[in-house]
Order: C-alpha cells, then sequence, then structure tokens
C-alpha cells in the first residue's frame, strides 16, 4: 500500500545531515501542529537509534569511519514522528517498528489529511490505514493493540469534548494545596503560586475575606 503524501524513493541514502533535511521534506505534508511534527535533528536521530527505536546505519564501503543512511531510516523517523506525534509512547513504539517491513512503515503514515484541520479526522485516518494494512497482509498482536489503543484515544477525545473540553485533551495542573483549618482549604495552580507577590497577596486577601462575607449572608444563619 502506498501512502499518497508521502514521496517515493526507495533507492534514497546519504548522510546523517542527508536524513534531517529528507525527513523534515517528507514529513511536511503530515505536519498540522504548527511545525512540532518537523522537529528533527541529528541529535534527536542519534537518540532514537541508540534507544533501538530505528535501526543502526551501515558503514560506507569505501571509508569505514562514515556512515551511510537508506530509505529505511527515512520511514522509521517519519513513523516515529507520526505516533509520538499522536500520543503513543517511544517505548511502544520501540517494540513494533524495527519489525516491520517497509511497507508496514508506509501504511503507518496516513494516506491523506482531512481538509479541516480537526485532530479527530486526524486520528481517524491513522487508524483507518491500521485496519486496511491488517486487511493485506498478517499483522503482529502489538499492531492490534495499537489500532485499539488508537480508537480508545479517539473516543476518549470525543467524550471529553462533549463534557465542554474544546481540543479534547485532558489538562494537567499541579496545585498548591493550603489547610488553613480542619475543614477550610485553599487550592492554587503552581504556576499562579509561583507569581506571588506583597501586592498580589494584598489583593488576595482582601477578595478572600468579601467572598467569605458574601457568602456567609447568602447562607444566612446555619
Amino acid at each position: 500500500m502506498t501512502a499518497k503524501m508521502i514521496k517515493l524513493n526507495p533507492a534514497w541514502q546519504g548522510s546523517l545531515d542527508d536524513l534531517v533535511t529528507e525527513v523534515i521534506d517528507q514529513l511536511t505534508p503530515f505536519d498540522r501542529s504548527g511545525g512540532k511534527l518537523k522537529e528533527v535533528n541529528a541529535r534527536l536521530i542519534r537518540y532514537y537509534i541508540s534507544q533501538k527505536a530505528m535501526s543502526r546505519p551501515r558503514r560506507k564501503a569505501t571509508d569505514k569511519r562514515e556512515v551511510e543512511f537508506q530509505w529505511r531510516h527515512v520511514l522509521e523517523c517519519m513513523v516515529i514522528r507520526v505516533l509520538l506525534n499522536e500520543g503513543w509512547p517511544l517505548t511502544r513504539i520501540i517494540d513494533w517498528v524495527p519489525y516491520q517491513d517497509e511497507d508496514g512503515l508506509i501504511a503507518l503514515l496516513p494516506s491523506e489529511l482531512p481538509k479541516l484541520d480537526d485532530p479527530r479526522q486526524q486520528v481517524q485516518a491513522l487508524v483507518a490505514n491500521f485496519r486496511q494494512q491488517t486487511v493485506e497482509k498478517p499483522v503482529l498482536p502489538t499492531q492490534r493493540a495499537m489500532v485499539a489503543a488508537t480508537q480508545e484515544r479517539l473516543q476518549l477525545r470525543q467524550k471529553l469534548q462533549a463534557l465542554g473540553t474544546p481540543d479534547g485533551q485532558v489538562r494537567t495542573d499541579h496545585l498548591v494545596r493550603l489547610c488553613l483549618a480542619p475543614g477550610c482549604e485553599v487550592l492554587l495552580s503552581a504556576p499562579w503560586w509561583d507569581a506571588l507577590d506583597d501586592a498580589r497577596i494584598e489583593r488576595v486577601a482582601e477578595v478572600f475575606k468579601h467572598v467569605l462575607r458574601e457568602e456567609s449572608i447568602k447562607r444566612g444563619p446555619q
């Protein structure tokens, strides 16, 4: 199966710098994250290789001190970037990507992005490619797990949006919890807490005092 947006070049080979340039160029049509997907450099590729997410390059026949990258390395790096962007941890990617042939790697790349900049449709496109590959050739159990997990992530995103979260993403807030007295606690976000100065402390104290009085009046005697 051939992904429509990828420029197939099985004969490609080059240096590490050439690989960075090729990957960035190939990822451009896929990038809907404001350039984040294309944040690739030589150091990052060396890291992927050291973690065995990408296969090691071979030594040049003419100079054993230099290495030469192949078309597979382009595909491996592209798939890693796409899956990381979709929320897959690198540890899971390492368990799967090295065991795929080039057709299997290409199958992981969306065949085309939806015209609307909708994250749900982008995830659906990735799932569709997974499904297509399962029909065309036998797949590993790990791949089936990736399909199921991707679908679950899409469903979670839709449910969060239904609850009023526009981007469908879970937000993690680090809070500072102040226990002033039994039954009296104040929660502050860590960034807000770090920005406190004397003037803001005074304003917050005044606001808190007024809010307590107002709520006390509303509740009346108990």
